[in-house]
């Protein structure tokens, strides 16, 4: 039976109830970027920043702004590439992390709408058996999004040189006006491209398929079922904006502002997404006529 938009959240909230675990792949996920992020500073600053400190002869312990500014432009012009290299090697390490945790979040929502219940287990399983193709998903998914730099062009060409925009100021305004619309129309295909492809992560795990099979099965999904997907992407939108909100208003009272900002950051990264993920999986697996667990067994949450 076709569920509504509203049965799915209420019946994904109580399968969130029913089974907390489900965040353990977000705050694993956390844990794992911040340690990323800390190993690759570490790099950046042995392989960058203390070579340019030592040819400059300069003294970490006395650096005023003005000379750490300077080690970064000379460090921006000397050595882009390799900055550039150590950025996508950092991007990529970060994907095949988040591919497994999300891979693993999927598998236990979906065993958890099912059956009723999920574990650790569930994550470690769905993570290991999907996580190179989901890896490989994510990174047609992001090559689908790059094209979109197509309507960017002709504001590029049209800019030209910097010093022919000198000579002639009107073309410089007729030329930036085109790239600011180009790069608008690029925001709206952006956006189009995460809603039309929502499901593709998700038919990957719940079926196991392959990257480009599993972009073939969200999209027909999605367009089989646009006005259900497109009313549960406006609910999480309003969830966001409410959440939004409530941060300005904690800001005007200072005992509120300390606690939402210890709240906010549980809500954003853990709360939120598994919530999100339960109900997606969920959404994807009644549109595909898969049995869930049935409405008597919610009524111990009652």
């Amino acid at each position: 039976m076709t569920e509504d938009i509203t049965t799915i959240v209420h019946k994904g909230f109580s399968t969130w109830k029913r089974n907390l675990a489900i965040c353990v792949p977000f705050i694993i996920e956390v844990l794992a970027t911040f340690v990323l992020f800390i190993i690759f500073t570490m790099f950046f600053v042995m392989l960058f920043i203390l070579p340019e400190v030592s040819a400059n002869n300069v003294d970490l312990e006395q650096l005023s702004p003005e000379e750490f500014l300077a080690v970064i432009s000379s460090l921006l012009s000397g050595s882009i590439w390799p900055l550039v290299a150590l950025g996508i090697v950092f991007v990529l390490i970060y994907m095949f992390l988040q591919s497994f945790f999300m891979a693993g979040a999927i598998g236990m929502s979906k065993e958890a709408s099912q059956r009723g219940d999920t574990s650790l287990r569930d994550m470690s399983a769905y993570g290991m058996r999907n996580v190179v193709s989901l890896f490989l998903a994510k990174i047609l998914m992001l090559l689908l999004a790059l094209a979109g730099i197509v309507f960017t062009i002709p504001g590029i060409l049209s800019i030209g040189d910097l010093g022919t925009l000198l000579n002639d100021p009107q073309q410089a305004i007729a030329g930036t006006s085109m790239l600011l619309f180009g790069l608008l129309i690029w925001g709206f295909y952006l956006l189009a491209i995460s809603i039309v492809l929502i499901f593709v992560q998700y038919a990957l795990v719940v079926e196991n398929l392959d990257p480009v099979s599993a972009i073939e099965k969200g999209v027909a999904v999605f367009m089989s079922n646009k006005s259900g997907a497109l009313a549960l992407w406006i609910i999480l939108i309003v969830i966001s904006l409410f959440m939004q909100l409530l941060g300005e208003i904690a800001g005007f009272i200072d005992v509120v502002a300390q606690v939402w900002s210890l709240v906010n950051p549980i809500l954003t990264f853990i709360v939120i997404p598994t919530l999100t993920t339960i109900w997606w999986t969920r959404l994807y697996l009644n549109r595909n006529g898969n049995k869930l667990y049935s409405l008597e067994d919610y009524i111990l949450d009652h």
